[in-house]
């Protein structure tokens, strides 16, 4: 998924097979707030755009990630629905792999 940097996911990916007790949180959780974290300006290189930032609203039953970049210049918001902020990252990385996000012009920011 990343291809700078890969020398320390590969290493994180070796210690996060050490977690046993996923009660509280998952492993695939753990990789995924943590790549969304650290590795997201690195992602959006990757794919072709510029990670501005991002928000989150809690919502019933579901919340929203809102992801903001620039494309071409150009200001962008994709929107992710899931029942809590991990689910919502673990959606949006899962839709960033497999290129099914639907970048929408921003028009509250000019």
């Amino acid at each position: 998924m990343v291809s700078s940097n890969g020398q320390y996911l590969k290493a994180f990916d070796d210690a996060l097979e050490q977690w046993t007790d996923e009660r509280f949180i998952s492993r695939t959780q753990v990789r995924a707030v943590s790549v969304f974290s650290v590795y997201l300006v690195n992602l959006s290189e990757e794919d072709g755009w510029d990670y501005v930032g991002h928000s989150y609203k809690v919502g019933t039953p579901m919340g929203c990630l809102v992801v903001k970049a620039d494309i071409g210049g150009v200001p962008h918001v994709v929107f992710t629905s899931g029942r809590t902020y991990t689910g919502c990252v673990v959606a949006f990385l899962r839709k960033l792999e497999e290129g099914w996000l639907e970048w929408r012009r921003d028009r509250y920011r000019v």
